[in-house]
């Protein structure tokens, strides 16, 4: 029976439309409810989690980006490759590894191209460090060279040749920038590179030469040479030495530029040769040893001094046992200079350095030189031996020299003078000087020493300045010109003068002579000049007459023609001034460079007036202005 009923209920089950509401009523009205069936199996299954995931979507996204790459790859394979890689510029710089500063340095530039494009407007943009210059002098720092276009599989060479100045072992570095752009494309891009080399030998020699030992505080020299090692010419090549502490410069040959230490030589040519000497005194202690370095190159704006070639040297100071020393006209000079008729006053002063006296001294001193007036030759306590120009001393004479204690001092004193005029005689007659050599010889006892005899001397030469003779005159019935108007002058009306400069020079060579002379405001410059060539020119704006003379050769006026130059001018007298002579030039200064002494000297001429003294047909009181 059971068996029926659950067939029945299989029926009703999967019958359409069938219900069970009688299950349901007789549940609510017994009390109990039948477990209801839970329908959780009929949502749909939700996927459970793993720790696999995010490394799923790694290995996805791989995925895409290798086979995007694989086809970019083909993609740009089969159009040819077109992007350019600075990896496939090859760049090689090719030049000596080791130079000699100042020869022509050749360096060559290689470039290949080994992409698959071409490179663009391909410029080479080098830069060269300090000190680079062309064969020709130029100076080179940053340079650009085009290069055009270089093909795919091109290659393309640069050479340049460059001039290194620099000292021995330093590094020069040139560094090389390609920028070149691509087809349809405005981008700059750069393949660098970089070439070094080392001077193996500097441009300019320099030697230096300094005695090995000096006595202190006296004078001594020093022998510069410079010589050019370059193949091309080194342009405003300058000299520099560094001094020691206590030394004093007196002077040099040639003159020195700037500082009493530097040199401006100039253009220096290859091979060429200089040679400067330099005079000079240092002080300091017994056995002391002091440095000189000389250093030869160039001098940049800033002022700094790049050297390309060096030499240095030392000297040992002596102090001698029996000090000497020379005094002219009170001073102990390093550069004594005096004038043709001067007179001289020469003393010679000694010191004991010793810590024993010494004994039975003796002191000269011999004086030459063709400017010297022997007669004028005076001794103090002393004697003149005519023979050989000398002037002794000795402890008859002067009772000081018989014993000089540790540390004691004492004088000797003599005079002279200086011919006028000198004896210039022929061309060769010039640059005079006076050249004195004084010693000390005694002997000293002790136990150190023994029986030692002690010597010491001391030179001196003293210059002799020439200077220049200027002659002015003013003429109107005389001299080169024909001049008109009333003589005297009148009121209300022009009277022409003719005004003569001449110059003469003794014994040296003058240099940048100049003459100049202010006119009245009631003169007139004619502009008239004899010679037509002489550099005479009336400066409007200062109201002067110049005559730029330039040089002026020894014997000028002598065994020379003098220098003369003649000018027109002319007054108009006004009422004030009847009655009087009138002013027709100012004071006329003259300035110049004695080249021998190194001085600028300067004279001056007083106002020429309407007193024509040097006019021999002048007549009385024609210098007095009519008022008629």
């Amino acid at each position: 029976m059971e068996k029926d009923n659950l067939e029945e209920l299989k029926k009703r089950l999967y019958k359409k439309g069938e219900s069970f509401e009688e299950r349901d009523k007789r549940t609510r009205i017994y009390g109990r409810r039948e477990k209801k069936v839970s329908t959780y199996w009929q949502l749909p299954l939700k996927k459970k989690k793993t720790v696999f995931a995010p490394l799923k979507m790694i290995f996805i996204f791989a995925t895409i980006f290798f086979l995007l790459s694989v086809g970019i790859f083909f993609y740009l394979w089969g159009r040819g490759g077109n992007i350019v890689s600075s990896r496939n510029i090859g760049m090689e710089i090719r030049g000596p590894v080791y130079i000699q500063s100042g020869d022509v340095t050749n360096i060559n530039i290689f470039i290949e191209n080994r992409n698959n494009s071409n490179l663009e407007l391909a410029d080479l943009v080098v830069d060269f460090s300090q000190g680079s210059f062309s064969p020709d002098g130029r100076k080179m720092s940053h340079e650009r060279y085009s290069l055009g276009m270089i093909k795919s599989g091109e290659s393309v060479k640069k050479p340049i040749r460059v001039v290194f100045l620099g000292d021995k072992d330093e590094e020069k570095t040139v560094k090389v920038s390609l920028e070149y752009r691509l087809a349809e494309s405005n981008a700059i891009f750069a393949k660098n590179g970089e070439y070094t080399a080392k001077i193996s030998r500097p441009p300019i020699g320099v030697s230096l030469s300094v005695p090995k030992e000096v006595n202190a505080r006296q004078k001594f020299e020093i022998d510069v040479g410079v010589v050019s090692n370059s193949e091309t010419i080194i342009k405003n090549l300058a000299l520099k030495i560094e001094y020691p502490g206590g030394f004093k410069f007196d002077s040099a040959v040639p003159a020195v530029s700037n500082n009493d230490n530097i040199w401006l030589l100039g253009d220096f040519k290859p091979s060429e040769e200089r040679k400067i000497t330099i005079k000079g005194i240092i002080d300091g202690q017994d056995l002391e040893e002091r440095a000189f370095r000389v250093q030869a190159g160039i001098i940049k704006e800033n002022n700094e001094f790049v050297s390309y070639g060096a030499s240095a040297e030392t000297i040992t100071l002596k102090k001698p046992f029996l000090d000497l020393s020379l005094f002219i006209n009170g001073k102990n000079s390093f550069n004594d200079i005096s004038f043709a008729g001067n007179s001289l006053r020469g003393e010679l002063v000694w010191r004991n350095n010793l810590s024993v006296p010494v004994h039975n001294a003796t002191l000269r001193v011999k004086i030459k030189g063709k400017a010297l007036n022997e007669k004028s030759i005076s001794i103090s306590n002393g004697f003149y031996r005519t023979f050989d120009k000398s002037i002794i001393w000795n402890s008859s004479s002067l009772p000081q020299l018989d014993l000089i204690g540790p540390g004691e001092t004492g004088r000797a004193q003599f005079s002279f003078s200086i011919l006028d005029p000198l004896p210039v005689n022929g061309v060769n007659d010039k640059n005079f000087t006076i050249a004195l050599s004084g010693n000390i010889d005694a002997s000293a006892v002790s136990g150190t020493l023994g029986n030692r005899k002690i010597h010491s001397d001391v030179k001196k030469e003293i210059k002799i300045g020439s200077r220049l003779q200027l002659a002015s005159m003013a003429l109107h019935y005389s001299g080169v010109f024909q001049n008109g108007g009333p003589m005297p002058p009148k009121v209300g009306q022009e009277t022409a003068y003719t005004i003569v400069w001449s110059l003469g020079n003794a014994s040296n060579d003058s240099s940048n002579v100049s003459v100049r002379a202010a006119l009245p405001s009631y003169v007139r410059w004619l502009g008239n000049i004899l010679p037509k060539d002489a550099n005479v020119r009336f400066d409007d704006t200062a109201g002067e007459v110049v005559w730029e003379v330039g040089d002026i050769l020894a014997g000028t006026g002598i065994i020379r023609p003098a220098k003369e130059v003649s000018f027109q001018i002319s007054i108009a007298p006004s009422v004030n001034q009847v009655g009087s002579s009138a002013v027709l030039i100012g004071e006329t200064m003259l300035e110049g460079h004695d080249d021998f002494i190194d001085k600028i000297f300067q004279g001056k001429k007083r106002p020429l007036t309407t007193f024509l003294s040097g006019d021999s047909k002048f007549g009385k009181g024609e210098d007095r202005i009519s008022g008629q």
